[in-house]
């Protein structure tokens, strides 16, 4: 019996051209979802590095603050003459950043910029994490060194743009950072620290008066005022002097006066008519016992406070005479004997006082006090 061998049957050319083809086109399509996979990812890594640049942007605004207010009164004062809540741009990759703090320039090391220059203001630039840096634009709304801040009161927030081109591609990452919320939060806290530091002011002057009046009666061969004369002495002008607690002493027509009441104890300096430099708001908030930092405003700006001001809360020309018994010589329409002004007042109870943010030689935000009488 004759047996056959099977034939074996191999590929056509046809076959292996279309099999080719198909692994072809199944190899493209998995490059091309390969480099679409590739950009999403180095997109997110870009996005995570602007996110690392933006959490500097908000710690150095918030240490710049917190250092101004406890270091040195305000912008423009000495030790924050190159103060400033804003990066501005040196060039499309370089910014000026005011760093005065050692955590505020680590938070910019760690999102991977380098710092050059000395503190507390660096050049600063910022990899991209593609062996380019990322650049910076549309910039707007920056605060001058040492200048007022004032894009909080004025609701024009800071804003820059943060971008980064995609290696072999022309797609552009890039986000926009701006400070409206720290603005918005930044501008609560001005009001909880001037309203803070003028009912301290009120207080104090209430307190005074109470002692006066009530406490300190004119006594034979002791001083003191009348209630009457005590009801119209702005006491609150004590503060600015040495001896803030001084009690009324020094008999001037028997049994009452004041006589006690040195230029020292009640200044007839008309510098304390408006507050607005270091060393006065620091003796200030001192004579107050409250904390340095109500020396500035949320925003880091220096305050200024007018003790004893107008119904419409402007400075005044001329201080209060010191107490004196028949203290409405001393007022409008009174006759100046005995006042350490030498002058008539231009004042009449309830007086006001104001304490703000100057900015353009006027009042830019400000809150006002009315003292009891």
């Amino acid at each position: 019996m004759r047996s056959e061998g099977r034939k074996q049957k191999g590929f056509t050319l046809v076959e292996v051209v279309v099999a080719v083809a198909i692994i072809a086109v199944t190899m493209t399509g998995v490059a091309m979802i390969m480099n679409k996979a590739n950009r999403l990812k180095m997109s997110a890594d870009a996005l995570a590095n602007i996110k690392k640049i933006e959490d500097a942007f908000d710690l150095s605004y918030r240490e710049s603050i917190s250092y101004a207010e406890k270091n040195c009164a305000g912008w423009g004062q000495t030790g924050c003459a190159a103060g400033t809540l804003t990066p501005s741009g040196v060039n499309s990759t370089t910014l000026n950043v005011y760093l005065p703090t050692q955590s505020a320039q680590n938070a910019w090391l760690a999102a991977g910029c380098t710092l050059n220059g000395t503190a507390p203001t660096f050049s600063v630039t910022c990899l991209s994490g593609y062996g380019t840096n990322f650049t910076f634009s549309g910039i707007s709304n920056v605060q001058a060194a040492g200048a007022v801040y004032t894009n909080g009161y004025s609701k024009t927030p800071y804003s820059i743009t943060i971008s980064a081109t995609i290696p072999g591609t022309t797609t552009i990452v890039q986000d926009i950072w701006t400070s409206g919320y720290l603005d918005a939060e930044y501008f609560d806290r001005s009001n909880q620290k001037v309203l803070t530091l003028l009912r301290a002011i009120k207080a104090y002057h209430f307190n005074r008066l109470l002692y006066e009046a009530n406490t300190n009666i004119c006594a034979t061969g002791a001083g003191g005022l009348s209630s009457m004369d005590d009801t119209q002495v702005p006491w609150v002008w004590q503060i600015t002097g040495s001896a803030p607690q001084q009690q009324c002493s020094g008999v001037e027509v028997e049994p009452c006066g004041c006589s006690a009441f040195s230029a020292g104890v009640w200044p007839n300096s008309t510098t304390y008519l408006q507050i607005d430099t270091g060393a006065e708001l620091t003796q200030l908030v001192n004579n107050l016992g409250i904390d340095i930092v109500y020396r500035t405003d949320g925003f880091g700006n220096t305050l200024t406070v007018r003790l004893l001001s107008d119904k419409a809360g402007n400075a005044l020309g001329a201080v209060p005479s010191r107490p004196k018994i028949t203290y409405s010589d001393c007022l409008p329409g009174g006759s100046s004997i005995g006042c350490s002004a030498g002058a008539v007042w231009s004042q009449l109870p309830p007086y006001t006082g104001v304490a703000g943010v100057m900015s353009g030689g006027s009042m830019l935000y400000s809150l006002k006090i009315v003292y009891a009488n």
